[in-house]
């Protein structure tokens, strides 16, 4: 791969992950759905809903095995929330005869709203695009005040999400908090298969640097994330002999993010620290590591690296 390939690569997809949504965000009114057609359950109007019920809705395919695995999961929120006004509406994209097919072929196990985007999508547009989304199932909740106040995977906290809602104990900003890191950490994830694939096969020591930087920028809000990529880091020597710095860098955000309350994080920035050469830093980290640490399986290995540092130094 030629470095101007490189770079056109990269760039397309810094464009891509940093796509957001200036005009849509969590807290804003919803935006309409436009529908071709009802598959299956009653039609849904927003305002006539509006003070009374809260909406999810899910975009899939039936071409989707993720979208088809949510089915009895989004089947059974359905039931559970039924009594307190909860209606799920999955949309799709696809032709009409083929989602009705397939609705036909699930029967009973459905026990939800689907339908048929407009023509030209612009539900889809509407939500998936206007908030930077693209892979599906993906899902948004609509309030009874009809703002969207929450984003994800309808299986990554969907259900914990309406529960606290129905109950009044939902919390819009913390929502606002978790949701931001959990993209910001998805755009960051984006980025590894090519920053891996540039430390293992170029020499483009400015191009690593500046994807390492970009995974950095968009993962500093998740330490369990900046602890497994300073780990993917000091475990790999094409990448080490690179980016040794940009793994100190994600171990300390991540250490002071936890507040070194947290043993697997130390041990990292433990072992981060003896690469570094700075090895009474590094006995003194795995210590506290090992103090934290209440796995007894992995005390054990923190001890033994801990022994590892204490020899090292001793030989020096």
């Amino acid at each position: 791969m030629t470095k101007n390939r490189i770079i056109l690569y990269l760039t397309i997809i810094f464009i891509f992950i940093g796509r957001h949504a200036e005009a849509v965000q969590i807290g804003d009114p919803a935006p309409e759905i436009n529908i071709s057609e009802w598959v299956k359950g009653d039609k849904v109007n927003f305002e006539t809903g509006k003070g009374k019920t809260i909406y999810v809705i899910v975009f899939w395919a039936t071409w989707c095995e993720p979208c088809q695995e949510c089915i009895p999961h989004l089947s059974d929120m359905q039931k559970k929330f039924k009594d307190k006004d909860v209606v799920m509406i999955a949309v799709s994209t696809e032709e009409t005869e083929d989602v009705k097919r397939f609705v036909k072929e699930k029967g009973n196990e459905i026990a939800y709203t689907v339908a048929v985007d407009s023509n030209d999508d612009r539900t889809y547009r509407n939500y998936m695009e206007a908030f930077g989304m693209d892979d599906i199932p993906y899902s948004f909740v609509v309030n009874r005040q009809g703002n969207v106040v929450w984003q994800s995977h309808p299986l990554e906290g969907l259900e914990d999400t309406l529960d606290q809602i129905v109950s009044g104990k939902f919390d819009l900003e913390k929502a606002k908090v978790e949701i931001t890191r959990k993209i910001e950490t998805d755009k960051a994830n984006r980025l590894l298969p090519v920053y891996r694939h540039l430390c293992l096969n170029t020499d483009e020591v400015g191009l690593i640097k500046a994807v390492g930087s970009r995974i950095l920028y968009h993962g500093k809000g998740d330490p369990e994330f900046l602890n497994t990529f300073a780990q993917l880091i000091l475990d790999t020597e094409e990448i080490n002999r690179y980016e040794g710095e940009t793994a100190l860098k994600a171990i300390q955000i991540a250490v002071e993010t936890t507040k070194g309350e947290n043993a697997s994080i130390l041990s990292t920035y433990s072992l981060t620290l003896f690469e570094a050469g700075q090895l009474k830093e590094a006995i003194e980290y795995q210590k506290k590591a090992i103090a934290l640490c209440k796995d007894e399986k992995e005390k054990a290995e923190y001890k033994e690296r801990l022994e590892d540092y204490q020899n090292y130094l001793k030989e020096e």
